[in-house]
């Protein structure tokens, strides 16, 4: 499964995340007059990782940022921390995060960084 469609999937389906985004989330960029709260995602950077063990596996280490919405900045913490949750769950490494101001949207918002392993195929 892709990267976006497996985030996609975690959070669309996790009760939590899905009572406050719903499947508001889309890659790259949020549409015009998108509702909040909304999440944004996009792939960092996608490459090869070997691990050798008894026999060599591939998988490809996965940098993902997402960039959450929401009408009121006190919103964005519960926003968060739901994601966050849902998100290490599933496998998802989280590496940090910040706030961030689209000054082209006029809108602010909290970006998350995580990292995923994904095996080839």
């Amino acid at each position: 499964m892709a990267p976006g469609e497996l985030l996609f999937q975690v959070l669309s389906t996790s009760p939590e995340t899905a009572a406050l985004l719903g499947t508001r989330i889309r890659p790259n960029r949020l549409e015009a007059g998108m509702v909040l709260p909304a999440a944004t995602y996009s792939i960092v950077n996608r490459q090869p990782r070997a691990q050798t063990r008894r026999e060599c596996t591939l998988s490809d280490e996965v940098r993902l940022q997402i960039n959450l919405y929401a009408i009121a900045y006190a919103d964005l913490d519960p926003l968060a921390d739901a994601v966050r949750k849902a998100l290490q769950e599933a496998g998802f490494r989280w590496t940090g995060e910040g706030d961030q101001y689209d000054d082209a949207g006029q809108i602010g918002g909290r970006r998350q960084d995580y990292t995923l392993i994904l095996p080839t195929s």
